[in-house]
This record gives structure tokens, C-alpha cells and sequence, in this order.
């Protein structure tokens, strides 16, 4: 009988863990797909993923959701005049895999409005 429930026991651990490492490679799949995308303008420069690890120090990615749309959420620490900012951004992932950089934050309280986030972009890739 000790050997059934030992058994079962066992059997329960696997599948758990099996859980967790499947949803972590999802998270993994969700955010390689900006990671290693582009933005539009942008195909014949460096992955998202490798100039904003170039650009900001202490890079973070997550991701959030188990459904389309999906967030990727990008954070890191750019340094400017001897002052450190953190810096946020939303990515929504769709149904499709394709994506789109929705909010930028700057400290804790400003956002970048919508529509000069393409000037963030150029930023990032001019350095």
C-alpha cells in the first residue's frame, strides 16, 4: 500500500512540474516573439529584444495572460546625466503574433504619450 501511494505521489509531482515548465515556455514563446521581432521601419536593424538590451541597463521581460491579446512587459534602467530613470513598456501580443508597443513609462508617474513613442523608438536605435 506505501508503495501505491508513494507511486501516485510521485506520478502527482511530475504532472505538477510538468505544468509549471509548460507555462513557463509559454511566457518564453510569448515573449520571443518580440524579443526577436522588429518594429516597422526597423527590419534591417538590431531585434527588439538586443537593442533594447543594448540600450537600457538591467533589462527584465515578462509576460502576462494566457490568452490573445497578451502583454509582454519590458523593464529597464536608462541612465541620463548621472540620474538612473526606470523605464516600463506594454507590448500587446494579438491573435495573429503581431505586436505593438502601447505605453511607455518613465519613473514611476510619466507616460509617454501615444504618439511619441515612435520618437522613443528612435532614440533607442540611435545609440
Amino acid at each position: 500500500m506505501k508503495k501505491i501511494v508513494l507511486v501516485i505521489t510521485f506520478f502527482m509531482v511530475v504532472i505538477s512540474l510538468s505544468a509549471c515548465s509548460s507555462e513557463k515556455n509559454k511566457h518564453n514563446e510569448t515573449i520571443s516573439i518580440v524579443y526577436n521581432g522588429h518594429f516597422n521601419g526597423y527590419q534591417d536593424k538590431a531585434s527588439i529584444g538586443k537593442a533594447f538590451d543594448k540600450f537600457f541597463k538591467n533589462p527584465k521581460w515578462k509576460s502576462y495572460g494566457d490568452d490573445r491579446p497578451t502583454i509582454v512587459a519590458f523593464f529597464g534602467i536608462l541612465e541620463m546625466n548621472d540620474e538612473k530613470i526606470g523605464v516600463g513598456c506594454e507590448f500587446i501580443i494579438n491573435i495573429d503574433n503581431s505586436f505593438e508597443l502601447t505605453e511607455v513609462r518613465l519613473g514611476e508617474n510619466e507616460r509617454v504619450p501615444y504618439d511619441e513613442i515612435s520618437d522613443f523608438i528612435k532614440i533607442i536605435y540611435s545609440k
